[in-house]
This record gives structure tokens, sequence and C-alpha cells, in this order.
């Protein structure tokens, strides 16, 4: 792949730098023959690591617009920075886009935008209920959180007077007309169940009385939602550069995506960085940003969707496929916090 003539901004012009020097020394990615370890040594695949790979190969002189997907190393949760919870320290979670930008590429492969450019925020929520038994429990818990609070200060007496405000509030809960008799109804099925016979003071109390206890339902949070995201390529290749460049994508992300043996341990494959970008300015204040990414799966369709189709190279004597597609399923490694939105303090940048 050659490009030549450019004339874009210091954005372009260093992806450009990276591509010719990556170009210049191909050898052991572009070879057909089968690498031949040293004697002693553990065989190893060819190594992407700097390496740039574009498609189509005019693209960055055509397009203004640009999606960058970086492989880098991944780093456990409690290695490369320090934490005040010991054991809660996600690396990742605090890295910054400069600081993801920074990282020593693994390879990367620079593609047109997304046919479909999209992404979708979310939280988990869900429904939470309450039976009385539950209802007088959670109070019990917020008074005990009273009674701890109290005690952890060294605040003997306002701790034993939230124990004896607990005790009295369930006596009279324990006078309540309603509460008496989902008790005595939660009695009656436990003996009952005790023969085998599946019975809940719900269904009991609605045959005989036509009641059941406040459910106490509510929405409730649950959690962040780690978000996901899949891509979808068609390269039909023009010329045998294209045709190599395509083979060497494929092979990219096959091989980045799977984890390396380290004697009887297996070592967590590379993650990925993923970027909208200009050649103006290296941003897409429109689009929303990434978390580094786990590739999850990727699909390969060399059918062209209508069967075996393929072209012969003479030179190369190989059969290309005149058209592949490819999937790929990103997962972030971290869920967004709000806090993460401080990193982009122009609002006009919808950020994450």
């Amino acid at each position: 792949m050659s490009i030549t003539n450019l004339a874009f901004s210091p954005e372009a012009n260093s992806i450009y730098e990276s591509v010719q020097s990556s170009n210049s020394n191909q050898g052991t990615v572009e070879s057909n023959q089968p690498a031949t370890p040293a004697a002693g040594s553990s065989r190893q695949p060819p190594d992407f690591s700097n390496k740039t790979l574009i498609y189509p190969e005019k693209l960055l002189r055509n397009q203004s617009d640009f999606f960058q997907i970086k492989a880098i190393e991944y780093t456990p949760p409690n290695q490369g920075g320090q934490s005040s919870q010991p054991g809660l320290n996600s690396f990742y979670q605090s890295r910054t886009q400069q600081n993801l930008r920074s990282e020593r590429s693994k390879g990367m492969v620079i593609f047109p935008m997304p046919a479909k450019v999209t992404d979708v925020n979310g939280t988990n929520w869900g429904e939470g209920f309450l039976n009385p038994a539950g209802a007088a429990a959670v109070g019990a818990y917020s008074a005990a959180s009273g009674i701890a609070g109290g005690l952890i200060s060294g605040e003997l007496e306002s701790g034993f007077k939230s124990a004896g405000g607990l005790l009295s509030g369930i006596k009279e809960t324990l006078t309540d007309a309603g509460a008496y008799s989902y008790g005595s109804a939660y009695a009656t099925t436990q003996a009952i169940n005790q023969f085998g016979i599946n019975l809940n003071p719900d269904e009991l109390l609605a045959r005989t009385q036509g009641t059941i206890s406040n459910p106490n339902g509510e929405l409730l949070f649950k959690g962040p939602r780690l978000r996901g995201y899949s891509f979808v390529y068609r390269m039909v290749p023009r010329n045998r550069n294209e045709a190599r460049t395509i083979r060497q994508i494929v092979r990219f992300f096959k091989q980045s995506m799977l984890p390396p043996k380290s004697g009887i341990l297996l070592n967590t494959p590379h993650v990925f960085f993923l970027e909208y970008k200009r050649k103006s300015n290296g941003v897409v204040k429109a689009l929303n940003k990434f978390k580094p990414c786990a590739l999850t799966d990727f699909n390969v369709d060399n059918s062209a969707g209508e069967g075996w189709n393929s072209y012969y190279d003479e030179t190369e004597d190989i059969s290309q496929p005149i058209a592949t597609t490819i999937q790929l399923n990103f997962t972030e490694l971290t869920p967004i916090f709000r806090e993460d939105y401080a990193e982009f303090s122009n609002v006009d940048d919808v950020g994450y």
C-alpha cells in the first residue's frame, strides 16, 4: 500500500507516517511462508504491533471522517494504578481518551464510518416487592444501621435508644389487625407446607378473606449496564494491495481476540480502543466515545451472500473471494458513570 502526496492535518499525517513506516517492514505479516522458530524458542505468530491497515486504501484521501480500531495490551484490574479500596481498582475505569490514545498500538485498522452509527446508554432497573415480613426486615435493618452507627461512634446511649425504638415499632406492628392476619396465614402455610403442599400466605388470604398483603412494589435501581456494539463491513478488493490488506485485517482480528498461552495458564487477549475520528481535529463531538472494549465475536462471510465466488491472482497464485463481509461484536470492559463525563469539559461534546 502506497500513499503519497498527502497534505492534511498533523493528525492525518501522523497516521500516514505510521502506515508508511509499518509498510516498510511488512515481511513477517505478509509472508506466505510459515515462521521458523529459533532453536529453543516457542513459536510465535506474526506481530501486528504499530502496524496500520486501511481499507479502502484511498480512504483517507477521500473522506474526512473515519472509524479507527486500535488493539492494546490488556492490563488486569488491580495493576497499573492505586485504589483506596484494594481489590476494586479497575485500571480502565479511570483511563481517559487521551490516556488510551497514548497506549502502544498492538495493531490498528482504519475503516470508513459505519453504515449505522448508533449507541445505547442504559442502566438496570427492576421491580422490587416486599411482603410484610420483608418490610419488617427493612425496618429492622434501618434501625440496626442506627445502632451500629451509634456503637461505632461511641454513642452507646443513642444506639440503645434506637434499639428500643425498633422493638417498640415491632410490637406496634404485631398489634395491627392486617399484620395479625398475615402472621396467622404465614404460620398456617408453614405448617401445611411440611406435608408437601405448596401454599403461600397471600394465596391463603385471597381464598379465605379476599385479601392479599401489600406487595410494596417499586422500581429499584439494580446497577449500571455494560454497553455493546456491533459493526458490519463488506470489503471488496479492487487491486492486489487491497486484497492483501483484507486478508491481513481478517488475520489481525482473529489473532488479537484470542488468548495467548503462558505455561499452564492463559493470558487475557488484547482489548480494543475504538474512535470515531476526523482528519481536521481528531474528534467527532457529535458521536459517542468508547471505553476499552473486548472483541467477543468476530464473524467472516466469504461467500458474498451468494455462495462461493472468487478470482484467481496469477502473480501470487491464490484465489481471492470477490467480497468478504465481517461482523465485529464489542463489549466495553467497564460501565459508564456520571463522573466519567467530567473528562469532557465542553458541554457541546456528547461524551460517552
